[in-house]
C-alpha cells in the first residue's frame, strides 16, 4: 500500500513539473515574439530597458532607482562620478545589468569594468549581462566564450571581476562598482575594509581613462 502511495506522489510531481515547464516554455515564446527590435531597443533608455530584458520575471519599470540611473546615463556626455545605495532586493544589479546593455547599444567602442565583492558572483553576472547583450543585438566578437571578459568589433565590452582582483590590459572607460561588501560583517571587518580601499587607489583610479566614469552603490550596511 505504501509503495502505491509513494508511486502515486511520484506521478503527480513528474505532472506538476512538466506542466510547469510548458508554462515556462509558453511564456518565454511570448515574451520573444514581444521584444522589440534591436532598433528600437536602441532608443530605449536604461530605465525602460528593464521590463524588456527580464520580460520572463515580470518586471516594471524600477522608475524607485531613476536617480541612479540618472546618473550612470549622465556618463554617455561627460565624465561623472557618483555613489548610491539601496537595500537589498531592489533591483540595483539588474538595473545595472541594463544600464549596460544601453551603453553598448549606443556606444559599441566603450570598455566597462563591472566589479562585485567576489570573482565567483562577478563571473555569474558578467554571463547574464552576455546573454542580455546578445539579445538585445549588441554584436560581439566571434571569439567572445568567457563570462567575464567580452568585447565587441568596435573594440568595445565589459570585464567583470571580484574586488579582490586586478583590472590588467586597456584602461576602461566605465567602471562599475556593485556590492564591494557582501554583508554587515564584512562591512565591519577592518581588514576587509582596507582590501576595498586598496582597491580604489590601486585599481580604480589607476585604470580609469581620465575622462571616464565610476560608479559605486551598495548595501548601506552601516550608519
Amino acid at each position: 500500500m505504501a509503495d502505491s502511495v509513494a508511486k502515486v506522489r511520484q506521478q503527480i510531481g513528474q505532472i506538476r513539473r512538466l506542466k510547469k515547464d510548458r508554462a515556462e516554455r509558453r511564456a518565454q515564446r511570448k515574451a520573444k515574439r514581444a521584444a522589440p527590435s534591436p532598433d528600437v531597443i536602441l532608443k530605449l533608455g536604461t530605465l525602460d530597458l528593464v521590463p524588456v530584458l527580464f520580460a520572463s520575471r515580470h518586471y516594471e519599470r524600477p522608475d524607485h532607482l531613476a536617480p541612479m540611473v540618472d546618473v550612470l546615463e549622465q556618463s554617455w556626455v561627460r565624465p561623472t562620478r557618483a555613489t548610491c545605495h539601496a537595500p537589498p532586493q531592489h533591483g540595483k544589479s539588474d538595473t545595472a545589468a541594463a544600464f549596460v546593455v544601453a551603453t553598448l547599444k549606443r556606444f559599441p567602442g566603450k570598455r566597462i569594468a563591472y566589479v562585485t565583492h567576489s570573482a565567483k558572483l562577478a563571473r555569474r553576472k558578467g554571463g547574464r549581462m552576455r546573454k542580455l547583450a546578445r539579445a538585445a543585438g549588441v554584436q560581439l566578437t566571434r571569439d567572445t566564450t568567457a563570462k567575464d571578459e567580452w568585447e565587441t568589433p568596435e573594440g568595445g565590452g565589459l570585464i567583470c571581476i571580484g574586488i579582490e582582483q586586478g583590472l590588467t590590459g586597456q584602461p576602461v572607460d566605465i567602471l562599475l562598482i556593485d556590492d564591494p561588501y557582501p554583508n554587515r560583517k564584512k562591512a565591519r571587518s577592518k581588514a576587509y575594509q582596507r582590501m576595498v580601499v586598496e582597491f580604489w587607489g590601486d585599481v580604480a583610479e589607476t585604470r580609469v581613462q581620465p575622462d571616464g566614469s565610476i560608479f559605486v552603490w551598495h548595501t548601506r550596511w552601516l550608519v
